[in-house]
């Protein structure tokens, strides 16, 4: 039992913090080989392999919670940079009109992340539990899941951050083409290859039926 705990611990708190740590660094867009993504691309992509370990720590019930207690939480840090924005700066900071139009697209990317995350990673452990109830392997859960959820993913946050969401909190959107040709495309390419390269990393939690304590009959 306590090495479970640990592992709800550890995995539950990297699933929603980095989540929002995601959000705040897809506020600026970035080229890797050639390739656009939101700055945030790194960090969204582990967080679909630390679903996967959580899933096979706790199973889909817990998944799906901390999924949504994550979006409640997230939208409070949406409100938060939008109440922020609307404040006043002192003279002396001479940063407030840049920090102003950088973090004016913090609540449009939070709100299209938290529903293009709730969608992908509902759509992500559904997939995952019936790979897992057919027996398929490990590695082939975790790949199968997140070739369904990760264009969901990207194309939805990508089309709602950038294109949709942005003109209601004062910011400029981007082209739809950009948005879901290049962004989008970008951003599931680069998060393919990461979770790809973490998905041994699954192998380290053992599956929960091992975890689960043994009551008396």
């Amino acid at each position: 039992m306590q090495d479970r705990t640990t592992w709800l611990i550890a995995l539950t708190g990297a699933f929603i913090l980095t989540l929002s740590l995601a959000d705040l660094a897809a506020t600026k867009f970035v080229l890797v080989a050639g390739v656009t993504a939101p700055g945030g691309v790194f960090l969204f992509s582990i967080i679909f392999v630390v679903r996967d370990m959580l899933h096979k720590v706790a199973g889909q019930a817990y998944v799906r919670r901390t999924i949504m207690v994550a979006a409640v939480l997230n939208l409070f840090v949406a409100a938060y940079f939008y109440f922020i924005a609307q404040l006043p700066a002192p003279d002396f900071f001479e940063l407030g009109e840049p920090w102003d139009a950088i973090f004016a697209l913090a609540p449009a990317i939070v709100l299209a992340s938290i529903t293009a995350a709730v969608i992908s990673q509902l759509l992500n452990t559904h997939v995952y539990q019936r790979l897992w109830d057919a027996g398929r392997p490990q590695w082939a859960r975790v790949v199968g899941s997140n070739l369904v959820s990760l264009p969901v993913d990207s194309v939805l946050f990508s089309a709602l951050a950038f294109v949709i969401l942005p003109p209601a909190f004062g910011a400029d959107p981007i082209a739809i083409s950009d948005a879901v040709v290049r962004v989008a495309s970008g951003q599931t390419l680069i998060k393919l290859i990461i979770v790809l390269a973490m998905t041994p990393l699954v192998y380290l939690v053992p599956d929960r039926p091992a975890l689960e304590p043994t009551l008396p009959r």
